[in-house]
């Protein structure tokens, strides 16, 4: 299976971002691991839009970046659903492995597995830490605690139009936060530029 794609290859990356996650979901089953299937689909984005870009290429900064940036800043979900995110990992990372599809110049599963638990020790605190947060992830969240069916173009309209005018309060110390982490480069859940052709 292929794990590296240009970033312009959309549709060849979707199809087989596709295809990863429903494979580990049955694998996982098999093997009563835990698993969720936005979880394993932002592994696999964090790792197409990373400077490798190698889906199946993990080592302890690539685990770190994971968990401690991409997950706060890119994910909305119930806070239940992301606290699993360093087991979920483990489970797909064992799946790579069990498949022969992780890349063997990253982690092997073992030093990989310690590297979700350093991670893991610190990922409450990270996901808490509204600097880590995304600016869309932020108004994205305020629009949900508001009711707002944010696959609803017109409803999410109204909901900017609400904003505008102030009908709906938000936290302008979190949101002041995360404009300063983004503008003096200290967000860690950037996207990363392509470092070299492969």
């Amino acid at each position: 299976m292929r794990t590296w794609f240009e970033p312009e290859e959309t549709d060849a990356f979707e199809a087989a971002k596709d295809l990863l996650v429903r494979r580990c979901l049955t694998w996982a089953d098999e093997h009563r691991l835990p698993a969720d299937g936005l979880l394993l689909e932002a592994a696999v984005d964090a790792r197409h839009e990373s400077r490798d870009g190698r889906l199946a290429y993990w080592d302890d900064a690539e685990i770190s970046h994971f968990l401690l940036a991409w997950v706060p800043a890119q994910l909305v979900a119930d806070r239940e659903v992301l606290d699993t995110a360093p087991e979920v990992l483990r489970t797909y990372l064992r799946y790579l492995d069990g498949t022969g599809l992780l890349d063997p110049r990253g982690a092997t599963v073992k030093d990989a597995e310690a590297a979700i638990d350093r991670a893991a020790a610190e990922f409450p605190d990270a996901l808490d830490d509204p600097a880590r947060q995304g600016l869309a992830k932020f108004w994205v969240q305020v629009a949900l605690d508001h009711g707002v069916d944010v696959t609803d173009p017109p409803a999410f309209e109204r909901f900017r139009r609400d904003i505008d005018a102030g009908r709906i309060p938000y936290d302008g110390d979190v949101l002041d936060e995360i404009m300063e982490a983004r503008l003096t480069g200290r967000h860690p859940g950037l996207p990363q530029e392509r470092a070299f052709v492969q």
